[in-house]
């Protein structure tokens, strides 16, 4: 009985120092779980119009005609625009006064954009810059990676991976919103992309250098 219990300790024993082993292998397959993991929160974001405040609106500079009409102050933020005809925000013009030559003040026209219901969901601000966060990262495969090397007291290996998106809301189809991104345009047109990642070997194996600096 005694030799019985010893014997499943031991293999038991094997069994944890295998899972242990093959979890700080340096493999495709579990640098492709380190590299889920580290993006499987994050979600490709459409900055609004570069860093603004929503509470003061978008400034828009234009020299002629001195008095632009909406339309006109409109039409220098057509990305803005798409996304207004798309539901996801409303554009009010505003002029607000503004510090201009010898001490006089001028009224410079400003778009204030507040988001809708629809658009909600998607929003955030992302280091001063409103956008709208849409859809997820999913990993395909890790294509290659370096051999592990030591780099400041840690193991490491640079691999690089193919992933694609999921969950894309109709709207980051909609044909004049592409026109007027490039990069809404090429994620969208692309079944798949190109990524790269730095994985750490730690005492719970393999991870992405996103997570393992947490």
């Amino acid at each position: 009985m005694a030799k019985k219990k010893m014997g499943a300790a031991i293999m038991a024993g094997a069994l944890l120092l295998t899972a242990c082993a093959d979890r700080n292998a340096a493999n495709e397959a579990n640098f492709k779980v380190a590299i889920a993991e580290a993006v499987k929160h994050n979600t490709p974001c459409l900055q609004i119009d570069g860093g603004f405040s929503m509470a003061e609106g978008i400034p828009v500079l234009i020299v002629t005609p001195a008095n632009p009409s909406d339309e006109v102050v409109l039409a220098q933020k057509p990305l803005v625009k798409a996304l207004a005809n798309l539901g996801l925000v409303t554009l009010h013009v505003v002029h607000k006064p503004q510090p201009g030559m010898f001490g006089r003040t001028y009224q410079a026209p400003f778009i204030k954009v507040d988001l809708t219901d629809k658009g909600k969901p998607y929003a955030r601000n992302i280091e001063g810059m409103p956008s709208l966060c849409f859809g997820r990262y999913a990993v395909d495969s890790v294509d290659r990676f370096s051999q592990p090397a030591s780099l400041l007291g840690q193991t490491v290996s640079e691999a690089q991976y193919s992933y694609h998106l999921e969950d894309l809301p109709d709207w980051a189809h909609d044909p004049q919103l592409l026109a007027q991104s490039a990069w809404l345009q090429q994620f969208v047109a692309s079944p798949t992309h190109a990524g790269k990642a730095t994985l750490v070997l730690t005492n719970k194996g393999w991870e992405d250098e996103r997570v393992a600096r947490l």
